[in-house]
């Protein structure tokens, strides 16, 4: 899902933590402790020193690598793990969207609050996965006077400026906070989102060259 050339662009992570806890996922690290807490010390030993030599190699190793090589060790071990995800998301959830862009794009997620995006990120979208990730707060550095733009209707705007900065086609959702967790709990139903954006608490935006179907 993170191509090789993967990076961060930002190093602000409150909006994307904000957005983690918004997941249906959000209680993976609970369900890794019980999992590894009734795991018999004959099994879970040799998972921790496959997981230990692995790593073992100087520099640093992101959490999401832990994670990988923790899931690999336990599935050879035959230990059920919890359904993969990334900063908070299922995999598969973000794959089968990353899935629909056909052509190097950007997508634009926030979550509103009473006082503008109180939770959200960009990412730069090819071959299915992604190549980087950012905050909004990339494009208020570029272009100050959008920070005071934060409004549902100022979506179309925010792709601009990320289209303008990236070289990508941009595009993108704002939806209100109560709104958004309404539709992740009615399992993303389109219809929901719709009805969201004819009451004007949800905008979307996707230029053509997206392709988004």
């Amino acid at each position: 899902m993170l191509n090789p050339e993967f990076q961060w662009l930002d190093p602000d992570p409150e909006q994307l933590e904000r957005l983690a806890a918004l997941s249906p996922l959000s209680s993976g690290c609970v369900e890794w402790r019980a999992i590894l807490k009734n795991t018999a010390l004959d099994i879970l030993n040799p998972i921790v020193n496959r997981v230990a030599t692995q790593i073992a190699s100087p520099g640093i190793h992101p959490s999401r690598e832990i994670i990988t090589a923790l899931r690999n060790a336990a599935r050879e071990s035959g230990v059920d793990t919890p359904e993969p995800q990334w900063y908070g998301w299922p995999h598969a959830l973000l794959e089968g969207f990353f899935s629909r862009i056909s052509k190097p794009g950007i997508t634009l997620l926030g979550v509103l609050d009473g006082e503008g995006i109180w939770a959200g990120c960009l990412g730069g979208v090819s071959r299915g996965g992604l190549d980087w990730l950012a905050t909004f707060n990339l494009l208020w550095m570029d272009e100050p006077e959008l920070a005071s733009r934060q409004s549902i209707n100022d979506l179309p705007e925010m792709c601009r400026a990320a289209s303008s900065r990236f070289n990508r086609p941009a595009g993108g959702l704002l939806i209100y906070h109560d709104e958004f967790l309404a539709w992740r709990d009615r399992g993303w139903s389109m219809d929901l989102l719709r009805h969201f954006v004819h009451q004007q608490t949800a905008l979307e935006y996707w230029p053509g060259s997206l392709n988004i179907s």
